[in-house]
């Protein structure tokens, strides 16, 4: 206390100075009006920015809880998709749901290991078979194929990608239904081939591709990429047809695994026609 009071005593005037320097800047302010403004935004521009600092400290810390809830949203949309639904009776009119029967839905998940540069390329995802994941499901990302899927443990999932050697999937141009085969020719992780079509044909750059929807791993209709050039090849009866990816393959953080709800039905009806072959 003593301590105290001989602090005061010794700095008495300047705190009476600083006291009175006080009140006589709160009346400038509050009575002068162009002043009182820039003092007012000076103020709040220093609040904004250390508001705006805070809030980038907390969407760093709760970014991965965004994605992870946007990534099972997509998923939900993606199922209700029309796409994802085929029509039971395509005779009869009905303001009901039973028109429709759903025949996709699809699983969110997170790419955690990738590779671009082999001939065969894989894609590993942080879900497994404790999920429902299966051998053999389609595997997409927002906008374009990533692959089907290869190998399955308890909470892992490898998938062999689009950028494989014998990867065959079934597409078409959208504009005519005119359809083939996806492959890759191992070189561009941006471009794969559109194998099937004829010269006769007219393939034009910038031709949206989707998928055909023939076998069971992904549904109709889903975007594929645009036709990059197409070239009729000397002696050849088909055209070389270049397709560039909706998404590129390499920055790819999140896929979506595509169950198909009817596939097993669709498989045990088509072993009639490979034993009708062999006999």
């Amino acid at each position: 206390m003593r301590n105290l009071l001989i602090f005061l005593n010794r700095f008495k005037i300047f705190i009476v100075f600083m006291a009175l320097q006080a009140v006589a800047l709160g009346i400038y302010f509050s009575y002068t009006y162009y002043p009182g403004m820039r003092f007012m935004s000076s103020t709040q521009s220093v609040n904004n920015s250390l508001i705006n600092f805070r809030n980038s400290i907390t969407d760093h810390f709760y970014l991965r809880e965004k994605n992870d809830s946007l990534m099972v949203e997509n998923a939900l949309l993606k199922s209700q998709l029309k796409g994802s639904f085929v029509k039971v009776q395509s005779d009869i009119v009905k303001i009901e749901d039973t028109l429709f029967r759903q025949n996709y839905t699809f699983i969110s998940s997170n790419i955690i290991n990738s590779t671009i540069n082999h001939r065969n390329n894989f894609v590993t995802l942080d879900i497994g078979s404790k999920h429902g994941i299966e051998e053999g499901m389609g595997v997409v990302s927002k906008n374009t194929l990533v692959g089907i899927v290869f190998k399955v443990s308890k909470n892992y999932t490898l998938v062999k990608s689009v950028l494989s050697e014998n990867i065959n999937i079934s597409i078409k141009l959208k504009k005519n239904n005119e359809h083939g085969l996806l492959k890759w020719y191992g070189r561009d992780h941006e471009t794969g081939l559109f194998t099937g079509l004829t010269n006769d044909l007219e393939v034009n750059p910038g031709d949206t591709v989707v998928t055909r929807g023939s076998h069971t791993h992904f549904p109709r209709n889903y975007p594929v990429g645009v036709v990059e050039s197409a070239e009729y090849e000397e002696g050849k009866p088909h055209q070389k047809v270049i397709v560039r990816f909706f998404d590129d393959l390499n920055t790819l953080q999140y896929a979506y695994i595509v169950n198909n709800l009817t596939k097993y039905e669709q498989i045990e009806i088509e072993k009639a026609i490979k034993e009708e072959n062999n006999d």
